[in-house]
């Protein structure tokens, strides 16, 4: 049974569950120097997972890399890469890059807005717009990047915000769109970025109705899961056992236990 369900969840991603929107998706990766270069890896890993289950191309969904510290860099823009293959190896070759510098995430919104979420840098007129920000720290330029951010809202971009750690949480929530339950996603460490891609994947790949199917396909199978394994052992241990499974649904929302 465990075997059959992660097989599920697995076809469910691939297939992507319907056809793919169109969207321009702008990942905004912090480079800076309190990011060790290991880390950075771990950042550029979980990207390239999250746009494996993206459906790359000309009538779907495009992407551009943005990296900075001090300063920025267009890694690859907007138009640059129209199939899976080709964008995945592009951020597969950003594995390696040094970091180092200053936390200057405003000026790298700034720079998103007025130059690579413009349709002569390879942006769609008519297409919705998607800015993912990753960053382990506050921001220390002199551009506010919660003021960056609404800018872009301004333009009716859609912005996330990905933290590891929660020492700038603050600062996350005013860059990412309201409500933060939805669009400001953290993990204590880079290591665990992984666990955030079945929540960010169907948020960047359909729509609201459909993202809320997702999302509850994805809890009914991670607990279905949990509870297969858990009766498994009762069965070959012959002991009882009280399950509690928790669900922590996101900043704003309650924990609950069953």
């Amino acid at each position: 049974m465990l075997k059959q369900l992660l097989f599920i969840n697995l076809v469910l991603h691939r297939m992507n569950l319907g056809n793919s929107l169109l969207k321009d998706v702008v990942y905004v990766i912090d480079k800076s120097g309190s990011v060790a270069e290991s880390n950075f890896n771990e950042a550029i890993n979980f990207i390239y997972m999250v746009t494996e289950y993206l459906t790359i191309g000309n009538n779907a969904i495009m992407v551009s890399i943005v990296t900075y510290s001090t300063t920025y860099s267009l890694e690859f823009a907007l138009d640059t890469y129209s199939t899976n293959t080709s964008v995945l190896t592009a951020i597969n070759g950003l594995i390696g890059t040094t970091t180092d510098g200053n936390t200057h995430t405003g000026e790298a919104l700034q720079y998103v807005q007025t130059y690579i979420l413009q349709t002569s840098n390879g942006a769609r007129t008519g297409v919705d717009k998607v800015v993912v920000v990753l960053t382990d720290g506050a921001s220390n330029g002199a551009i506010d990047p919660g003021t960056a951010a609404d800018s872009l809202r301004s333009d009716g971009v859609e912005v996330f915000a990905v933290g590891i750690g929660t020492s700038h949480l603050n600062e996350l929530q005013d860059i990412a769109n309201d409500p933060a339950s939805y669009y400001v996603m953290y993990v204590s460490d880079f290591i665990y970025l992984c666990g955030l891609i079945p929540a960010l994947v169907p948020k960047l790949a359909k729509t609201s109705i459909i993202v809320g199917t997702v999302l509850a396909s994805v809890v009914v199978i991670a607990v279905t899961i949990v509870v297969t394994i858990v009766v498994h052992k009762v069965l070959v241990n012959r002991k009882r056992v009280h399950v509690r499974i928790t669900f922590v649904p996101g900043i704003g929302f309650t924990t609950q236990e069953i």
